[in-house]
């Protein structure tokens, strides 16, 4: 009687892990961007429960996409199958935009680690994905694909630790006509505690050729990652390593560029423009507030520069190369780089 009641648990409790989880599949016809539309937008609503994103998948012809981004809110802006969101007003209602996930150069998806989840409150179960797509690209010739999108999967399970994220990069601009150009920005780690490092991403636009980024801790300086970002942005799960940030670290990154234009290349994500980011994902308890959950370090790249502020810096900080978490990944993945 004792082993068959051990085996109805068991099955009952498969079953429950099994109906825990679920996916939502949001795309977007091919034919929508029929040239005077080459941003668009479309919604879903998730269940109405606390929930955890685990996995983000794109489905999408290669070479046609120039980058997806998913969001949530409390209301979206329309509820129409596919609209138009140039404005980044018209994605989500007044009540604005919380951004989960950001997609593009062909780049694979990301599979959260196990023991993390990318939290969804009750207040924002809109799901909505913008898509930019090139435009040199036309609808009609598009691949086997006849429509572009992503896959999500979520789960009800409180996990170990909830994802939150910090930026590191920069304002001001890339000189004209400088090789090696490097901008640097590092700042204080804010909270008051110890937080597990899950993963992190590399990004410029197509002047950038190095990104890397460190973890200060008592005048060492531990590399968190480094990378060309030519290559397609990957999400590094770096959880196994088990880095920490501390209360007293800094978190430092550089970016590497050549700009042999004849004009300044400014920092924005318009068109034109560059970028110098660094994503880290790192993990907090359930109870951790807002403000702690998103944070963000920006340093003018005309005023703020490592050597002023730190006796020693990493001598390979503007090198890509070397057996590093990108490196092993294109060579599994068989990556080659993508123009921005």
């Amino acid at each position: 009687m004792f082993n068959l009641l051990i085996f109805v648990f068991t099955l009952f409790a498969l079953s429950s892990a099994e109906t825990d989880r679920y996916d939502v599949t949001l795309k977007i016809p091919n034919k929508a961007f029929d040239g005077e539309i080459w941003m668009a937008c479309t919604t879903t609503t998730l269940k109405d429960v606390k929930q955890f994103v685990t996995n983000f998948q794109p489905v999408a012809n290669p070479g046609i996409v120039h980058h997806m981004s998913i969001h949530v809110c409390e209301k979206p802006f329309s509820t129409d199958p596919y609209w138009a969101c140039v404005d980044k007003n018209r994605v989500c209602g007044p009540s604005g935009r919380l951004p989960l996930f950001e997609w593009g150069r062909d780049a694979p998806g990301w599979k959260i680690p196990e023991g993390y989840g990318i939290p969804v409150d009750r207040d924002h179960l809109h799901v909505v994905l913008q898509i930019h797509m090139k435009e040199d690209i036309k609808a009609s010739a598009t691949g086997p694909l006849d429509f572009s999108g992503l896959r999500v999967s979520l789960r009800t399970t409180q996990p170990q630790y909830e994802i939150a994220m910090g930026v590191l990069g920069n304002v001001g601009y890339v000189p004209a006509k400088t090789g090696a150009a490097t901008t640097d920005s590092a700042c204080k780690w804010p909270l008051p505690m110890t937080v597990p490092l899950a993963a992190y991403s590399l990004h410029t636009h197509n002047l950038g050729r190095a990104v890397s980024a460190y973890i200060i801790r008592n005048g060492e300086w531990i590399e968190i990652g480094r990378g060309d970002p030519g290559y397609p942005e990957m999400v590094m799960d770096i959880a196994d390593r088990g880095l920490t940030i501390r209360p007293g670290d800094i978190l430092a990154a550089r970016c590497t560029f050549d700009n042999d234009q004849d004009h300044d290349v400014k920092f924005g994500s318009e068109h034109g423009g560059e970028m110098c980011n660094v994503y880290l994902h790192y993990g907090v308890s359930s109870d951790t507030p807002a403000h702690q959950r998103m944070l963000q370090c920006s340093t003018n790249a005309q005023k703020f520069h490592w050597d002023t502020y730190f006796e020693s810096t990493p001598a390979d900080a503007s090198d890509p190369n070397g057996d590093t978490d990108q490196a092993r990944m294109v060579k599994r993945l068989g990556l080659v780089k993508v123009p921005y």
